[in-house]
């Protein structure tokens, strides 16, 4: 079935790579390329995981999560990046950080567990 994915990098090879690797894998995916967009995307979809870069112009990755917090606070955020210190995610507890460049086996691995678990949940 997949999962509802929105993915938020100003990287558009990045974005675009993601994907596909994603769509093949069966999930939906949308992309962002700033927090501002991506806050449009989840005004008008329910997403069931939001992969964000942390540094985005406009609306970056960790103001992007202390936001989602209060609007959607059971929807899971993973950071990825290529330089931020992970004490500067703490505060908004991220589910996973990705260090770029990806390992995108384990992004893959970690939605699949994500999808079971809300399977889980949803059939209780």
């Amino acid at each position: 079935m997949g999962m509802n994915v929105l993915i938020v990098d100003d990287e558009l090879l990045l974005l675009r790579s993601l994907r596909r690797r994603l769509e093949r894998a069966g999930h939906q995916v949308v992309l962002a390329t700033n927090g501002r967009e991506a806050l449009e995307a989840l005004a008008h979809a329910d997403f069931d995981v939001v992969l964000t870069d942390v540094r985005m112009p406009e609306l970056d990755g960790v103001e992007l999560a202390r936001r989602l917090v209060r609007l959607h606070p059971t929807l899971p955020v993973l950071f990825m990046s290529g330089h931020a210190d992970p004490d500067d995610l703490l505060e908004v507890e991220p589910l996973a950080v990705f260090q770029k460049p990806l390992d995108e086996g384990r992004l893959l691995r970690l939605l699949a567990t994500l999808e079971r678990a809300g399977d889980t949940v949803a059939t209780h």
